[in-house]
């Protein structure tokens, strides 16, 4: 039994899915199961080498030149947001040439 079990608090629908046995499940939950356990969106920011659509990507990179990458779109905009960028929106971003890309990792 877990602590939150023994705690009196109330599980998740996901922790109580995790808690029973993945071969009792239906196909489509098992499914779902399985994407949730796998699968995690991330969003990346770019723009194109001069502005120019036919040129390469430019991503946001980390302090160790890998790609930075958000949970959400929100935290993307909110990061951008805290560096001077003023765009509320995708649509707003494009007026920045800057653009996000969603990519799902494989966990």
């Amino acid at each position: 039994m877990s602590k939150k079990e023994n705690s009196g608090a109330e599980l998740s629908p996901l922790e109580r899915l995790k808690s029973y046995s993945v071969r009792g499940l239906s196909k489509e939950l098992r499914k779902k199961w399985e994407e949730e356990q796998t699968n995690h969106e991330v969003v990346l920011i770019y723009r194109y080498i001069n502005g120019i659509s036919l040129n390469g990507r430019e991503y946001l990179l980390d302090e160790e030149n890998k790609e930075l990458k958000f949970d959400n779109k929100e935290q993307a905009l909110n990061f951008l947001s805290d560096g001077g960028v003023e765009a509320k929106d995708e649509e707003e971003l494009e007026e920045y040439g800057i653009y996000f890309e969603i990519e799902e990792e494989v966990t």
